[in-house]
């Protein structure tokens, strides 16, 4: 067969926020850190806005707000726009900044060649017992993911740790792959989640108020949709606002 059209190219959110930032400059935009949405009203041509700053509270008035405040958004709250959906708790994922074995990686395609299991390309690899993700980053350290269905869905409830990461993969691939810190101060990624949410807001738009990114809709977290299609949201409205 031909080769895949379709590629997934990955690019760390530190250096997505890093081009935002100096285009936003570049634009002569004003980023204030550390100030929040406390209030909103509308009016016919305008919307003002009221904001808790480090020093105090003020208003602020444009023609249009856009809320790309995130999943638990004020903007879309305020704006009384509701957010249904539906949630599980039977999934738990982990995700780790790590070192692996330097034999295991293929210097050729940047994939695992893992004893007693195989090769492994990068990013996404299923199995029947849920998935396992590995992939390098440009800083030289490797990132690995699992994905495991729990039956009653608590799964113990306790924090990920290096153990935990390492024996979640054995379980999914059947196989050992070790795992030690990266080298260097970090911090360095250790995350765990139980359970994922689907929820899409009832409308994008109340009056002058739109929604865009996880304030709109939230995903399933594999392949980075919330990310993707948040940075599609503010360019598709950009234009036409």
């Amino acid at each position: 067969l031909d080769d895949n059209p379709f590629y997934l190219l990955p690019v760390p959110q530190t250096r997505i926020e890093r081009v935002l930032a100096d285009r936003a400059a570049e634009l002569g935009v004003e980023v204030r850190w550390g100030h929040e949405l406390a209030g909103l009203s509308q009016h016919a041509d305008a919307v003002t806005v009221e904001v808790a700053g480090p020093t105090g509270r003020y208003e602020i008035s444009g023609r249009y707000l856009v809320g790309a405040d995130g999943a638990h958004s004020t903007t879309r709250k305020l704006a009384g726009i509701d957010f249904p959906g539906a949630a599980s708790d039977d999934i738990v994922l982990r995700i780790a900044e790590v070192a692996v074995p330097e034999e295991f990686v293929d210097p050729a395609t940047g994939g695992l060649n893992l004893p007693g299991y195989g090769y492994i390309s990068p990013m996404y690899h299923r199995t029947e017992r849920g998935v396992f993700a590995y992939a390098r980053l440009p800083s030289r350290t490797d990132m690995v993911f699992t994905l495991e269905w729990v039956t009653g869905g608590s799964d113990n409830g306790t924090a990920s740790t290096l153990e935990d990461v390492h024996d979640s993969i054995h379980r999914v691939l059947g196989a050992d792959l070790p795992l030690r810190p990266p080298d260097g101060r970090g911090p360095y990624r250790l995350d765990r989640w139980v359970g994922v949410q689907t929820r899409l807001a009832d409308r994008y738009r109340d009056g002058r108020v739109l929604l865009v990114g996880d304030a709109a809709h939230v995903h399933f977290v594999v392949g980075g949709p919330g990310l993707n299609l948040g940075l599609q949201d503010a360019v598709n409205l950009g234009w036409k606002l």
